[in-house]
């Protein structure tokens, strides 16, 4: 089970599905094997994972670790991450972000089957 409310609703917005309230959570819906894992890994150091950034994605995040360094702190991406991820909250604005990086991966598949 999922420590908190928030992490309940980031864990759905990345299964694609939007934040429910707590009545619609009792919906007689079933916890899906996926779900039961990942919530049950706590405390492993890591995990297999597979990303795909784009030049856009790097500048991103050459531009937070930049910003760090200038406040003292060694850089490390996965942090980085890690941080942004703590930060997200759901809402409109990630669901617009969502739908954005959305597209662009549909775009770079095309490119991709078209070459």
């Amino acid at each position: 089970m999922s420590r908190n409310k928030k992490e309940d609703d980031l864990l759905k917005a990345i299964q694609g599905t939007r934040p429910s309230s707590a009545a619609s959570k009792n919906s007689g819906k079933t916890t899906s094997p996926k779900q039961i894992s990942s919530s049950s890994t706590k405390g492993r150091r890591s995990r297999t994972s597979s990303f795909s950034f784009n030049e856009e994605d790097y500048r991103l995040l050459r531009e937070l670790s930049a910003w760090l360094a200038g406040q003292g702190k060694r850089v490390n991406d996965t942090a980085i991450l890690r941080a942004l991820l703590r930060m997200a909250e759901t809402g409109d604005e990630l669901l617009n972000a969502y739908e954005m990086a959305e597209e662009e991966i549909r775009e770079a598949r095309r490119r991709d089957v078209a070459n």
